[in-house]
This record gives C-alpha cells, structure tokens and sequence, in this order.
C-alpha cells in the first residue's frame, strides 16, 4: 500500500510541475500587458517567464515580444488576445508534428521559428511551421496569413478546432478566410493587410532573451478573474472551450461569476454540469476534479 501511495503522490508531484513548467520569457513589453494565470489576473512583467496554459492580452499601443526555449520568437502586436495552449517547445523533423501551439483570438502575431514546429491557431485559419515566419491577423469573422519565409502548412479550422483542406503556403504567398467561406490564395498580401501590419513586424525579429538569463522575474498579482474576462473565450473552438470549463470551473463557487454564467448558458452548455452537478454526477465529479488544476 505504501508503494503505490508513493507512485500516486509521484504522478501528482509530475502533474504539477507539468502545469507550471517554464516555457519561455517575455523579452520585449511596450504598453501594459495582462495575464491571466490559473484563475488569476496578473500584470505582467518585461523577463518573466512563460508557462503553458498563459493566456496574454496586449494593451491597444502595446508591442510584446515572447521567445521560447527552441529559439522561436512571437510577438504580439496591439489589442492583442493568445493562449498558450500547449508548449513543449524542442526540436521536430516537420511542420507536421507540431510541439508547441498558440491560438491567436484576436489581433496581431507574428511568429519566427528555428528549430521547433510551432502551429498557430486562430478561430478560422492555422499555420504551422518549421524553420519560417508567418505574419498573422485575426478578427471575428476573418483571418490572414501572410508568408515572410519559408514553407509553411495552411489550414482551414473549424468549430470543432479540426483542420481542413491543409495546403502548403511558400515564401510571399497570402492567405485570407472570412466565417463561412473557403480559403483564398494570392501571391502578395492586400494593400489593407500591409497598411494594417503593425510597423515592429516589417522587421526581423532580434532575441533580447539574453538580457534576462539568470534573473527571477515574477507577474503582479492582482485579482481573480471575472466572467467579463474570461468571456472573449468562452466562444472558441469546442475542445479548446472545455479546457476552459476544467480550468475555470472553481468560479463557480463565485456569485457573481455564477450569476453571469447562468444567464449564458444557452450559449455555453458545457457549464452546466458544473453549475447543476445533480443533473449530471459523474461529469460533475470529472471536471471538478480538473477544476484549476491547470497553469497553477
């Protein structure tokens, strides 16, 4: 019996350093910049260190820029939303086989990979690359990508966050996709697109994370987040949207978070066996079990 409560007490101990296992740096802020940690809103800070699950919120002059372990650099332009879904930055033989992937809601990216095969997520489009830069733009009902460099794989992704009729973009290509609509292709961005662009991005993108080896730098906690800041995501993809229920679901012990869930969840179902676990026991118990757990 002592054995496997050592074993379990193992996998638990692993679990947690998994959630808070460090990513990458914040090398580069202009403006403010929110995080939201856990079930915490933070202020981030310009060197600290990024952990899976991170959701970043760029402020509307701000310019940040995030370099990962493998060498690849994002930044992120104003009025910005990313989540770091999954992080495991390290090197891969294709763009194919993706380590590491971050979902764009809203706003600008622009993504510069060396060694490892990142893939970047919006609501309609996804680019995943290897040893490439793409430039990407997402709003509500449309989203572009534009090819710096390199090949990369272009995707259209649905409601269910699948991919579908992936192409392969080259070196100067464009893609754009409004709700509804299939992909379109040209060979050069639109005027609206250039003009659009944020300026840092016109620029190759120079590593700053050196500036931060060896310190300790750490968010400003602030507050637990609210249903008006979770709200922008509730209505992504259905497998990304669960994460959610699981990570967030101990809010539900809030009242006013409650109050505000209840009157959505006709738009958000997935709440409800969080908010009635009578109706639903075993799926209560799953995700309550899961409940703010992640990204400690």
């Amino acid at each position: 019996m002592r054995r496997v409560a050592a074993f379990f007490f193992l996998l638990t101990i692993l679990a947690i350093r998994a959630a808070t296992q460090e990513v990458g740096t914040l090398t580069a802020m202009e403006g403010g910049l929110r995080l939201i940690r856990g079930v915490m809103v933070m202020e981030a800070v310009e060197g600290m260190r990024l952990r899976q699950g991170d959701i970043l919120e760029s402020s509307d002059q701000g310019f940040d820029q995030l370099e990962f372990t493998d060498g690849t650099v994002v930044a992120l332009g104003p009025s910005s939303r990313v989540f770091l879904l999954r992080c495991a930055p390290g090197r891969a033989s294709s763009a194919d086989t993706p380590t590491a992937e971050i979902l764009l809601l809203n706003g600008w990216l622009k993504g510069e990979t060396k060694a490892g095969a990142f893939r970047y997520s919006s609501p309609l489009v996804g680019a995943a690359t290897l040893g490439s830069t793409i430039n990407l733009h997402s709003e509500q009902d449309v989203a572009s990508v534009f090819v710096e460099s390199g090949s990369v794989l272009i995707g259209e992704v649905n409601l269910e966050t699948n991919w579908k009729k992936v192409d392969t973009g080259k070196a100067g290509q464009f893609f754009s996709r409004t709700a509804g609509g299939a992909i379109s292709t040209s060979s050069k961005p639109t005027s609206t697109f250039v003009s659009s662009m944020p300026q840092a991005f016109r620029d190759t993108l120079p590593s700053r994370v050196s500036r931060f080896s060896g310190k300790s730098v750490q968010p400003v906690r602030q507050r637990e987040a609210t249903f008006s800041d979770l709200l922008p995501w509730f209505s992504i993809g259905r497998p990304w949207r669960m994460s959610l229920v699981h990570r967030f679901g101990s809010l539900s012990g809030n009242p006013a978070f409650r109050a505000a869930m209840e009157g959505h969840l006709k738009e958000f179902p997935e709440w409800d066996p969080v908010l009635h676990p009578r109706k639903n026991p075993e799926t209560s118990a799953t995700l309550n079990s899961k409940s703010g757990s992640d990204n400690k």
